[in-house]
């Protein structure tokens, strides 16, 4: 008896004893298909997929044909495929207002608005709600926007607006020289900024294509009174007011 005891005790160690088996948690996320692109906000779990731009929590991909990926939770996992799907493109009035771009719409719609950069909206919205007018704040930088618009909650437009950089007062250029060297004159300047670069006019025309970041700058011998007006220029594009010397022969 006493054998057979053993025997069962030992048959139940060498197949282990078995606990309660692990809860299944199903994945916590949202999932938009906006156009030709997907947006998924995961809350809890985790994305397999490929190609996927992840920022934060979201995840975003410009979507041709249909494509699926999962999204995995603890012991379960959701295979999900989606189609991109054309949208018409909507011209809108702006305007600018002190500290933004306000874009005003068709009418009343919800609208979600992204940063819109190398043909890739980057995740979350800068901007959502419903209304007739859409405000984008000004930054440092400019920027694109692609605004949907949406209809119970699925876009059927898109509006691409554009938000330039804020406006920066740029100090002119000072201590404006101008001295005549043979056939020739030179304007010099100096200016409290090292990222600047000028532009040169003459007689209000500008003479110099692109901006230089030379101080210096040299013509031939003007046969008449002439004005020179030298003005900077920031990286943002931002200018400054004119530097002026008026060369009389």
């Amino acid at each position: 008896m006493l054998g057979i005891l053993l025997g069962i005790i030992t048959i139940i160690l060498s197949c282990g004893i078995k606990g309660d088996p692990k809860p299944v948690i199903k994945p916590e996320y949202s999932l938009k298909i906006l156009g030709n692109f997907v947006v998924i906000e995961i809350r809890k779990g985790k994305l397999e997929g490929k190609n996927f731009l992840k920022k934060g929590n979201f995840y975003t991909k410009k979507v041709k044909n249909t494509e699926c990926f999962n999204i995995i939770g603890e012991g379960t996992r959701e295979r999900i495929c989606v189609k991109g799907e054309p949208l018409r493109k909507v011209e809108v009035d702006t305007y600018r207002e002190t500290d933004s771009i306000v874009v005003h719409l068709p009418q009343d719609l919800e609208y979600e608005a992204y940063i819109y950069r190398g043909d890739l909206i980057l995740p979350p919205p800068v901007a959502s709600g419903k209304g007739s007018k859409v405000s984008l704040p000004v930054k440092g930088r400019s920027y694109q926007v692609r605004i949907f618009l949406l209809k119970e909650g699925k876009a059927f437009a898109y509006v691409d607006v554009y938000v330039p950089p804020e406006r920066v007062f740029v100090p002119p250029p000072s201590q404006v020289t101008l001295l005549k060297k043979g056939k020739r004159i030179y304007i010099l300047w100096i200016h409290p900024w090292e990222n600047v670069r000028f532009k040169v006019f003459k007689n209000s025309s500008l003479v110099t294509p692109e901006p230089s970041r030379s101080r210096v700058f040299s013509d031939r011998i003007p046969q008449e009174e002439t004005l020179y007006e030298i003005v900077a220029v920031d990286d943002l594009g931002n200018e400054s007011p004119p530097a002026r010397v008026v060369y009389k022969p």
